[in-house]
């Protein structure tokens, strides 16, 4: 999604972290300018991460994808 947001533009913040063995679970928010809509994507985000000798060897992913779509203009069939 990167191509799609105004240089320059993104924040990221991380809120917590929490590490147990071999996993940790990062909370924080992005914030970006979508060049096509002109709106901000301010959106919470949590991943949680498996590591193993120092590498990521699998990321999870969880985000507001609703606000998502909400803020690129798109409905259930895509851009409107």
């Amino acid at each position: 999604m990167w191509p799609h947001f105004e240089p320059g533009k993104s924040e990221v913040r991380v809120d917590k972290v929490l590490v147990k063995g071999e996993g940790a679970v990062i909370i924080g928010h992005f914030t970006q300018l979508v060049t096509r809509t002109g709106k901000k994507l301010s959106t919470l985000l949590v991943m949680h991460l498996r590591i193993q000798e120092g590498e990521v060897i699998c990321l999870h992913l969880y985000e507001d994808t609703l606000e998502i779509a909400r803020t690129f203009d798109m409905g259930a069939r895509g851009p409107q």
